[in-house]
C-alpha cells in the first residue's frame, strides 16, 4: 500500500512540475513577443484595412479618393507582412528543422487563428441562405455564382442552384464579396510558409531569387493557359486566388525579418527594382487612371494596352482591377513598408497616457483585421445593388445616399464630368462619399469586434472541454 502511495506521489509531483515547466514557457514567450513587438505593424494593418474598407465602399462617379489606396497598396502590403510576422515567429521560437515547424501544436494555432472564424462565418451566411430558401424558394447566390467566386459577384434573387461545396475546400466565404481571395491565400500560406522559412533561413539571398523566378514562371503560364487566363470563367478565381502570384512580396516580408533598414546595404538592390517599379505602376495609371508617361515611353514589343488607355506587361496575364501587382512592382510595396518601419518607432512610451491610448487603439484594430475582412467580405456581398451591377460594385448606402447627389449631374452614359462642377457641388460630392466610407467603416469595424467577442468566447468553452477530458485522461492514467 505504501508503495502505491508513493508512486502516486511521485506521479502527481511529476505532474505539478510539468504544468510549472507549462506557465514558465508560456511567460517565456510573452517576453519574447512584448520584445519582438513592433508598433509599426499595427499601424500598417490599421491603415491597410479601412483603405480596404473605403475603397470597396465608394467607387464611382468622379473624385476618385479611393484609388489613392495605390499609394498605400494595403493588399499587397498584407501579404508581405504574412511573411515577416510568421517569419519572426519562427525566428522567436528557433525553429531550424521542418519537423520542427509542421507540428501539430503549429496547425492547431492556424485552425483556430484562421480556419475556425471562417467557419463560424460560413455557419452565419449558410442559416441565411437556408432561411430565404424555406421562406421563398430560392438561394442567395453564393457559391454557386456561375463566373466562381470573383470580385463583383451578386445577389441572384432567382437562383435555385444549391451552393456549389467545392468552393468551400478553398476557403471561399459563403458569400464571396470583395477580397475573398485572401482567404485562399491564407490557407495556402499554412502549408507553404514553414518550406519557405528553412529555405530563407539556410539561405535569404537564394530564397529571394527563388521566390522571385518561380513567380515569373507563374505570371507567365497565366497568361498563356487559358483556365489561368480568361478573365471571367468559373476558373478566374485560380489566378486571383493563387500564393504563387505573391511569391516575392511573401519572400520579401521574410528577408526584412534579419533588416528591416530601409538604407541597409543589404536591401539596396530594392532602389534599381524601384525604379523599375515606379515606371510600370505610372504606366497603368498611378490612379487608376492613363498613364503619367508618354504612351511612347511603353513599346509595343513589352506592353499592351489594357481597358483601352493603360499598359500592361504583354506577356503577364494581369488581373483587371490590379493591374501592377507583380514581381516588378512590389519593390515600392517593400518601399512604403521599410518607410514606415523607418519612420514610425518600435514602441511607444506607456508611461504617458496619451500615449497609450494611441498605441491600444492600433494594436486592438490590428488585433481585428481578419475578423474585420471576414465582415467585410460579407458585407458588400449582401451590401451590393441588387439591380446587378458587376463592374465596381458600391453598397446599398451608396445608392441610397450618393446617387441622389451626383444623378443631376450625369451625361447619358452615366459619367460625371468632375470639370464642370462648381465649387460647392464638387465639395458636396467628396463630402457624401466619405461619410458614405466612413459609414461601411464603422459597420465592419463595429460586427467585427462582436464577432471576435463570440468567437473568443467559443473557443474558450471548446479549448476548456478539450483541457478538462485530457486532464481526465491524465487522471485516469496516474490511477491506474
Amino acid at each position: 500500500m505504501r508503495s502505491l502511495d508513493n508512486k502516486s506521489n511521485k506521479n502527481n509531483k511529476d505532474l505539478a512540475t510539468l504544468l510549472a515547466e507549462v506557465k514558465e514557457d508560456k511567460i517565456n514567450e510573452r517576453k519574447a513577443k512584448e520584445k519582438n513587438y513592433f508598433f509599426q505593424i499595427d499601424v500598417i494593418k490599421t491603415i491597410c484595412i479601412i483603405c480596404v474598407i473605403i475603397s470597396h465602399s465608394i467607387s464611382r462617379f468622379g473624385f476618385d479618393i479611393e484609388s489613392y489606396w495605390q499609394v498605400i497598396r494595403p493588399v499587397e502590403l498584407f501579404i508581405l507582412l504574412l511573411g515577416f510576422n510568421q517569419g519572426n515567429s519562427f525566428k522567436r521560437q528557433g525553429l531550424k528543422k521542418l519537423g520542427d515547424m509542421y507540428t501539430t501544436q503549429y496547425f492547431k494555432r492556424m485552425f483556430w487563428r484562421i480556419i475556425f472564424p471562417l467557419i463560424i462565418v460560413n455557419i452565419f451566411c449558410w442559416i441565411i441562405d437556408l432561411i430565404i430558401y424555406y421562406l421563398n424558394g430560392f438561394h442567395i447566390q453564393g457559391w454557386s455564382n456561375a463566373y466562381g467566386p470573383v470580385y463583383g459577384a451578386v445577389i441572384d434573387l432567382g437562383n435555385t442552384d444549391p451552393a456549389i461545396q467545392a468552393y468551400m475546400l478553398l476557403g471561399v466565404p459563403f458569400f464571396p464579396g470583395p477580397g475573398e481571395y485572401y482567404i485562399t491565400i491564407l490557407l495556402q500560406f499554412i502549408l507553404i510558409f514553414p518550406l519557405l522559412y528553412k529555405l530563407f533561413d539556410k539561405n535569404p539571398k537564394l530564397g529571394l531569387i527563388i521566390c522571385f523566378l518561380i513567380e515569373l514562371c507563374f505570371q507567365i503560364a497565366a497568361k498563356n493557359i487559358p483556365i489561368l487566363h480568361n478573365l471571367y470563367e468559373k476558373y478566374h478565381f485560380l489566378f486571383c486566388g493563387s500564393i504563387f502570384r505573391y511569391f516575392f512580396l511573401i519572400g520579401l516580408g521574410l528577408y526584412f525579418i534579419n533588416n528591416s533598414n530601409l538604407f541597409s546595404k543589404k536591401n539596396a538592390f530594392i532602389w534599381p527594382m524601384l525604379i523599375i517599379a515606379l515606371y510600370l505602376i505610372t504606366g497603368a495609371g498611378l490612379f487608376n487612371g492613363s498613364p503619367l508617361l508618354p504612351s511612347s515611353w511603353y513599346p509595343n514589343e513589352l506592353f499592351e494596352l489594357r481597358w483601352g488607355s493603360s499598359f500592361g506587361i504583354k506577356f503577364f496575364r494581369t488581373d483587371p482591377w490590379w493591374h501592377t501587382a507583380n514581381l516588378f512592382t512590389y519593390s515600392y510595396t517593400a518601399v512604403v513598408f521599410l518607410l514606415f518601419m523607418k519612420i514610425l518607432p518600435s514602441k511607444l512610451n506607456d508611461n504617458k497616457k496619451s500615449l497609450k491610448n494611441i498605441s491600444r487603439f492600433f494594436k486592438g484594430i490590428a488585433k481585428l483585421t481578419y475578423h474585420i475582412l471576414l465582415v467585410q467580405i460579407v458585407y458588400f456581398f449582401i451590401a451590393i445593388p441588387l439591380e446587378g451591377v458587376f463592374h465596381n460594385p458600391n453598397g446599398v448606402f451608396y445608392d441610397i445616399i450618393v446617387n441622389p447627389v451626383v444623378a443631376p449631374y450625369l451625361d447619358a452614359w452615366g459619367n460625371l464630368n468632375v470639370g464642370t462642377l462648381d465649387l460647392g457641388t464638387s465639395i458636396l460630392i467628396l463630402t457624401t462619399k466619405l461619410f458614405v466610407g466612413i459609414l461601411a467603416l464603422s459597420i465592419c469595424i463595429s460586427i467585427a469586434y462582436m464577432f471576435y467577442k463570440l468567437e473568443f468566447s467559443i473557443q474558450r468553452v471548446l479549448k476548456k472541454e478539450n483541457s478538462s477530458q485530457k486532464s481526465n485522461q491524465q487522471q485516469i492514467s496516474i490511477e491506474s
